[in-house]
């Protein structure tokens, strides 16, 4: 079957219209309200370095993830089965959390050991255990890097050729084996329209949080002052960094059901008429 992301566009505007209330409301339960109150906790300034990180801050960044992890299936949910209401969408996303992780693991987890490995094996145990560092000081030989380039090259094709894997849980299977599968079977021969959808979805998104942090951002710190734990300006800050995060799930999750919509055959997966392009 072709595929149309034009298509899929004009069906998300029109989902977004019709149950844009319902999808608004898991967003900023899920996505918005996390963000803020991690950014409350632990704050982060615009334009200067991330805090260093500790076990606090690691479990909570981890909590946070799991909980929008909820949100962005919840969001597919609606997107894949109209009528759904809030409860019944955020349940779905629930249930459908730990299949998905699963699927996530199996993916991500055997990438990176084969990346350790093949980095372990060329390079001494006291540079590899200090790669970030060497990064960053540019210090890192040539076939190290060789080494980086072809593993984000392989990563990004593997996470286009995986990216219906959340409306895959949610319309056809807990399995996580089969979830990766059939996300496989479904980007056959569209690697290239999928690829051009990311990259320009990838750059509005860079667009859309550079905008936020750095000029909205930078009125509340000049009106507020630095963000620190607990203040105000923390607090305002991250809910205008949630809200564009909110934005964001809300549009990849959507576009992502619908395209899933256009390259699956289960029949519980409704179509939203529009003209195709």
């Amino acid at each position: 079957m072709a595929l149309s992301i034009s298509r899929a566009w004009d069906e998300t505007r029109e989902i977004v219209q019709r149950d844009g209330k319902l999808m608004s409301l898991i967003v900023a339960a899920l996505v918005l309200l996390p963000t803020a109150l991690a950014n409350l906790v632990s704050p982060t300034v615009p334009g200067e370095p991330a805090a260093q990180v500790d076990a606090g801050r690691s479990l909570l960044e981890l909590l946070m993830g799991l909980i929008m992890q909820v949100g962005a299936l919840a969001t597919t949910a609606v997107a894949l089965r109209p009528g759904l209401r809030v409860g019944e969408a955020i349940g779905a996303g629930l249930r459908k959390l730990l299949p998905a992780l699963g699927a996530i693991l199996l993916f991500v987890l055997p990438f990176f050991v084969l990346v350790v490995i093949a980095i372990g094996a060329t390079t001494s145990p006291e540079d590899a255990a200090q790669l970030q560092a060497r990064l960053a000081a540019g210090e890192v030989d040539g076939t190290t890097l060789t080494i980086l380039f072809v593993a984000i090259l392989l990563f990004l094709f593997l996470a286009i050729r995986f990216t219906m894997m959340a409306p895959v849980a949610i319309a056809e299977s807990d399995n996580p084996v089969t979830i990766l599968k059939r996300s496989w079977t479904l980007t056959r021969g569209h690697f290239w329209r999928l690829f051009a959808y990311i990259v320009i979805l990838a750059i509005g998104a860079m667009l859309v949080m550079a905008a936020v942090s750095f000029v909205l951002g930078g009125v509340i710190i000049a009106v507020l002052g630095t963000p620190e734990p607990m203040n105000l300006s923390a607090l305002f800050l991250g809910l205008l960094i949630g809200a564009a995060n909110a934005g964001l799930v809300l549009v990849f999750a959507t576009m992502s059901a619908r395209i899933y919509a256009q390259l699956s055959t289960v029949a519980s997966v409704p179509h939203v008429d529009s003209k195709p392009a």
